[in-house]
């Protein structure tokens, strides 16, 4: 039998912009996460261990689980509530938060928490409603923490979200209320976050407010009420970008949870120093879409790449997609541990990433360990090297079916993932993520090779997505790792003189249909490196955008974002580029 597999696990925290603390009185909130995140991860030992910030302690009996006032106290309490016996394993965690910022750290570490464990567990994974009413409910009862509702369901949502909390009061129970009504709210905004360095507990600001809302002071239930509509205003505000209403609305919360005592004096001095230097934001910001591509190079599970190498191929020859199989030459160089999607997703959460298109990735279960606050479109190929999108939350978007006559007959190299951003509006955009033959980067493609044989072969099929959408005046444009250096080709030399294609770039951008006149965003780069001991080199990944979209591309704003350390990287560049989704009076 094998040894258990190493589970990690991460949730974010959240910052609530309005309507908080109606939550916690039937009222509504309005919050998004941000980039700051509780991490844990769990391995097989002999007992069950804790370790965080250098201490380890071992737990032997569940009396030990009694809450001691130190820093395994949170996790004391997600074992208490969960029945049966306590792991074998040693649980490390670890948080990005701030301690006492009132950024929901310990929440996102409960929730970090019983996500690892009800996975180490084998239990399949709860619905978010109700992971996020379990998290509250420890942190109710077996942490004694006096709290609302928002803090939970952030974290196992993420993104920015409108929740209602209708029928919630302070003393419910998992077992005696409704779920809350989420509903995802377009980001990002325009905001800074600002932290005074002051810790408090949460507690000490919501019992004294709930011990007087139950004894019916007057104004208290006024208040909470007020702030449950400033709620509902603040999202209609928000979706309607109407940022001067929207700080209008959060200003009038604000006095209201001041009045109740719910401030202090080092919050007040940061918001007057805030309003006193008339702080402004670009609004154009949020008119911004960031587009990127990133092929992740042989980017699967730990557990995966385990199970897989045991049987792995030894043929050499390239698998079909309807096989689950990886080449035993790249075991164990090629496997991506724990620690190295922690780091990749800690370098993703500082990157303003709005759509990204994946390539060599193997599917949403690990592309959720590095874009916890995205979802996903991958194509469905059995094999591990997939491509995909990963869409932040709250960009509206449509999975389309995969482009499968790009894996050309027998789905022998990898299908086109196919997706429409802001479907339906006049806002929409349809995207293609590609991974196309490897092997001839620079040699004609007519040359009597294997590989350029193939590649020659994709080029037609890609150039019929590309001219059906041209027809169709849709706005578009094609992402991914295109293997091929651009800059080698001659524009004149699309083909050869038996009418077979001789270059890709010039057979793409041939201008016909019109709309398909392309620009290959970032083609002044002629070298690009990114620290990922790969040197500078031509790029073989490329953006190209349609006539139309091209036009709106952000001048200067091409990006090879550079990695940080010696340690292992993908051995391909994370490229990216920002679009006007909008101008102020309109599309």
């Amino acid at each position: 039998m094998k040894p258990r597999a190493p589970v990690a696990c991460s949730a974010p925290a959240r910052a609530n912009l309005i309507g908080n603390p109606s939550d916690q009185y039937g009222g509504t909130t309005l919050a998004c996460s941000v980039p700051l995140r509780a991490h844990v991860a769990l391995e097989p030992a002999e007992g069950t261990r804790l370790a965080t910030e250098g201490e380890e302690i071992e737990i032997e009996k569940e009396a030990e689980l009694s809450l001691a006032g130190d820093l395994f106290d949170v996790a004391r309490a997600v074992l208490a509530s969960l029945p049966g016996p306590l792991p074998a394993a040693r649980i490390a965690y670890r948080s990005e938060v701030p301690l006492g910022s009132g950024l929901g750290g310990s929440t996102a570490l409960v929730v970090a928490l019983l996500r690892a464990l009800l996975a180490w567990r084998g239990e399949a994974a709860e619905p978010p409603h109700l992971l996020a009413e379990r998290a509250r409910d420890v942190e109710r009862r077996f942490l004694g923490v006096t709290c609302g509702y928002v803090d939970q369901y952030l974290a196992v949502f993420g993104g920015c979200q409108y929740v209602d909390f209708r029928g919630k009061t302070p003393e419910g129970s998992l077992a005696s209320e409704p779920f809350a009504t989420v509903e995802a709210v377009p980001g990002p905004l325009p905001f800074v976050l600002a932290f005074t360095g002051r810790r408090h507990s949460s507690d000490s600001v919501h019992r004294p407010i709930r011990a007087r809302w139950l004894a019916d002071e007057p104004g208290v239930r006024d208040a909470t009420a007020r702030m449950a509509e400033l709620g509902l205003a603040g999202k209609r505000a928000l979706l309607e970008r109407d940022w001067a209403r929207l700080g209008r609305l959060m200003n009038e919360n604000h006095a209201r949870v001041r009045d109740l005592g719910g401030s202090g004096d080092a919050n007040e001095r940061l918001i007057a120093a805030a309003l006193a230097s008339s702080l402004t934001i670009n609004p154009a910001a949020d008119l911004r879409l960031t587009l990127a591509t990133w092929n992740l190079e042989w980017m699967m599970l730990p557990s995966t790449f385990d199970t897989l190498a045991d049987e792995c191929d030894r043929s050499g020859r390239r698998q079909p997609g309807s096989v689950r199989a990886i080449p035993c030459d790249i075991v164990p160089d090629k496997r991506w541990s724990i620690e190295d999607l922690a780091r990749i997703r800690q370098f993703v959460s500082r990157l303003p990433l709005d759509v990204v298109a994946l390539q060599e990735t193997d599917g949403p279960g690990v592309a959720a360990q590095l874009f916890p606050d995205h979802e996903f479109c991958f194509t469905k190929r059995r094999h591990v090297q997939n491509v995909g999108f990963a869409i932040r939350r709250g960009i509206p978007h449509r999975c389309n079916a995969d482009y499968h006559e790009l894996g050309l007959a027998d789905s022998r190299v990898r299908w086109g993932a196919d997706i429409t951003l802001y479907p339906g509006t006049q806002r929409e955009i349809r995207l293609l993520s590609v991974h196309l033959k490897s092997g001839c980067g620079r040699d004609p493609l007519n040359k009597p090779e294997p590989d350029c044989r193939i590649l020659q072969e994709q080029v037609p099929v890609l150039e019929r997505w590309i001219d059906k959408r041209a027809e169709r005046r849709e706005s578009f444009a094609v992402l991914g790792d295109f293997n091929r250096r651009f800059d080698v080709e001659r524009r004149d030399e699309a083909r050869d003189p038996y009418g077979r294609v001789l270059a890709m770039w010039p057979e793409l951008d041939d201008g016909e249909p019109a709309e398909s006149d392309l620009t290959n965003a970032g083609s002044e780069m002629k070298l690009i490196g990114c620290g990922n001991g790969q040197g500078m080199l031509a790029p073989i990944d490329h953006m190209i955008f349609s006539r139309w979209l091209a036009r709106r591309l952000v001048p200067d704003s091409f990006r090879a974002w550079r990695y940080k350390g010696s340690l292992r990287w993908p051995d391909h560049c994370l490229l990216s580029v920002e679009l006007e989704v909008e101008s102020r009076h309109g599309v």
